[in-house]
């Protein structure tokens, strides 16, 4: 019966000690998360205006992960930006939202740690969406992929003449 006693107070030790491990692992990675994403959005509010704030393929490319630029791309990227720059000038910029991540990008062949972003811009012309995919890179962040989606009219403001009573109708 002694023995007994003592194999469960060793099991529940052990348990107990499992338990707490758990628990300080997970907190540390969930710190560890959070200092990645504020460092993560940090690094798309510093850099994302360099490179739409006039529409510079080259601010892209500086930032862009090597194994992403590929001589297509590069050669993309110019007629790109020349459509894009139709938008005018950036005038303002979201937060940045999105979230951090270890292992494989899902859908990507990244792989290693990594963000996804996105921000709502308004320039001159036009309001986007852009999103952006970084990878972690020794101690920094590049860009492993950036795409730009137009914002559709807000459904709550009527369009242009909606809504409003003409001679017509009455």
């Amino acid at each position: 019966m002694k023995n007994l006693d003592r194999l469960l107070n060793l099991v529940v030790a052990f348990l107990g000690s499992a338990v707490l491990v758990s628990i300080l692992v997970m907190a540390v990675v969930a710190v560890r998360t959070s200092a990645l994403n504020r460092e993560a959005a940090a690094y798309v509010e510093a850099n994302l205006p360099r490179i739409v704030g006039e529409w510079n393929p080259a601010e892209l490319e500086r930032r862009i992960v090597p194994e992403m630029l590929s001589p297509r791309v590069k050669e993309g990227l110019p007629p790109l930006f020349q459509s894009l720059s139709a938008l005018g000038r950036l005038s303002s910029m979201s937060k940045p939202t999105g979230r951090t991540g270890s292992g494989a990008f899902p859908g990507t062949s990244i792989n290693g740690t990594w963000a996804d972003f996105a921000v709502a811009a308004e320039f001159e012309r036009g309001r986007v969406s852009i999103e952006l995919v970084l990878k972690r890179v020794a101690d920094g962040w590049q860009i492993a992929s950036f795409s730009v989606r137009p914002v559709a009219a807000s459904a709550a403001s009527p369009a242009a003449g909606e809504g409003e009573e003409t001679q017509k109708d009455r």
